[in-house]
């Protein structure tokens, strides 16, 4: 959780930038990577404006009130619908069901590949409770995206796809991205 520690003074930036691939799992290191400018995915603090168009941190803001704040999710499992012309998606279907346990949600990249999305009409809940205002909140948001970064890459994973390593398909996507993304460049 100590990543400015870790990748202080633009560290990160730099290694991706000349060609390096970073790969994010879980909410806090894709949170990071988006504050170090290295994603223009952003993490919604608002549920009142999950799907509103993205704008720069106003820190003159007020607080958000706990009541639309993202609320995390226990034990859940969802659909995602997946990008086939990626190559984090190599041998997986054309929708994924994911376990979700984080209240982290992403809106979409706006210059990158929006790999697994939650989907925005028809079926997103497999199992479990999803809080209040959560459902509507997370149609259309996404869960794995990669974007171009310099001569690098980022690959970034909303909630962490190890969970209990019990998840066969999700580990084809990490194993993907972590044995692929050093190599493979989707222009």
């Amino acid at each position: 959780g100590a990543y400015g520690k870790v990748f202080g003074d633009g560290v990160l930036k730099r290694w991706v930038s000349v060609g390096g691939t970073a790969v994010a799992l879980g909410g806090s290191a894709a949170t990071h990577l988006a504050e170090q400018e290295l994603t223009s995915a952003r993490r919604v603090s608002d549920l009142r404006r999950a799907h509103d168009e993205p704008k720069p941190p106003d820190k003159d803001a007020p607080p958000v009130p706990a009541e639309h704040r993202p609320r995390g999710f226990a034990g859940v499992t969802l659909w995602t619908e997946l990008d086939p012309y990626s190559f984090l998606t190599y041998g997986c279907p054309s929708r994924l069901r994911v376990p979700y346990n984080t209240d982290a949600l992403f809106r979409p990249s706006i210059e990158g590949y929006n790999v697994a999305t939650f989907p925005a009409a028809g079926e997103l809940l497999v199992a479990g409770f999803a809080p209040d205002g959560m459902e509507a909140a997370l149609r259309g948001q996404v869960y794995l995206w990669q974007e171009h970064v310099g001569a690098g890459q980022v690959v970034c994973f909303a909630d962490a796809p190890t969970f209990r390593a019990s998840w066969p398909m999700l580990d084809r996507l990490w194993l993907n991205a972590a044995l692929f993304g050093v190599a493979q460049r989707r222009e």
